[in-house]
């Protein structure tokens, strides 16, 4: 059997665009996904290639479960090495959900409060004195809507405010299916590592301009 003909989610797959891809699953060794993986180590698509690995090495277990494969090829052993997340991976994954969401979800890494907690927080309820220096910065992007209670807050097309609901979907979208409780994780162990910008300067500043984003007339001054 291919690696190509086992089941799962493969459509863009970086494995898709490897050697890999049309090699007998027998025939692979954990050398080879030890390659695969060093191959996009300290790239954006670090975390995906080790997501892929997992699905591999399940897909793997799988077909030897069911008779498709015997025995178990070399690969069903492989351990891949500890995730850690880079800043750069979490600005690209970021960056593929609105500012503010973008906002809010890093305010809740950095305070460690929940999705729930942060959509339905008040300005009542904010104390920046009980936050750390970024997350008060943070914060300090969102403009404050003249009417809406929420501190973290977004436009429908209608023009109508709303709080951010759904944001623990955007989480798990921007995060290939992560969810909240893993990234949680990674970003407790967070690499220092961006490419393209000073760490320090990310945690602090996004670089997002939200006044070109929320309507005027609603925003406090």
């Amino acid at each position: 059997m291919l690696v190509s003909e086992l089941p799962g989610e493969w459509r863009n797959s970086l494995l898709k665009q490897s050697p890999l891809w049309n090699r007998e699953v027998s025939s692979l060794t954990t050398l080879d996904l030890s390659a695969f993986l060093r191959r996009h180590m300290g790239t954006i698509h670090h975390l995906t290639a080790r997501k892929q690995v997992d699905t591999l090495i399940d897909a793997c277990w799988a077909a030897v479960l069911e008779g498709s494969i015997a025995p178990a090829p070399a690969i069903c052993y492989f351990s891949p090495p500890v995730v850690r997340l880079t800043y750069d991976e979490l600005r690209e994954w970021l960056s593929k959900t609105s500012p503010v969401r973008a906002l809010a979800i890093l305010f809740a890494l950095e305070t460690k409060r929940s999705i729930e907690e942060v959509i339905d927080l008040t300005w009542k309820d904010y104390n920046p004195q009980n936050v750390s220096t970024v997350a008060s910065r943070l914060v300090g992007m969102v403009p404050r809507h003249f009417k809406l209670q929420y501190v973290f807050w977004e436009s429908l097309p209608s023009g109508t405010a709303t709080p951010l609901f759904g944001l623990q979907e955007s989480v798990r979208d921007v995060t290939q299916g992560r969810g909240w409780e893993e990234l949680k994780t990674l970003y407790s162990d967070l690499i220092p590592m961006d490419r393209d910008a000073d760490a320090e300067a990310f945690r602090g500043d996004l670089g997002i301009d939200l006044a070109d984003w929320m309507p005027t007339s609603q925003v406090r001054h």
